[in-house]
């Protein structure tokens, strides 16, 4: 995957919040990225400090994935453990 250029922004939540209010599309992407993030808490049963080394490691490759989409992932099944 290449590389690409990245820029951040940092805006306090009140200035969000009125960005949303007057842009729609604003607010949509802001409800997409929350419910997103709603979703992997929501398949996460364990709080992470109650997971092992492996299940968190595993845990941010899917998270990888499923964020960047279509990448391939090599199976961990011949870790060592």
């Amino acid at each position: 995957m290449p590389l690409t250029d990245t820029e951040v922004i940092v805006a306090r939540r009140r200035e969000l919040e009125q960005f949303a209010i007057e842009d729609a599309d604003v607010a949509q992407q802001l409800w997409h990225l929350t419910s997103g993030q709603l979703e992997r808490a929501d398949g996460h049963p364990l709080s992470p400090g109650r997971r092992t080394a492996l299940e968190r490691v595993a845990t941010f490759l899917i998270e990888m994935k499923e964020r960047i989409g279509g990448a391939d992932v090599s199976p961990l099944a011949d870790a060592p453990q």
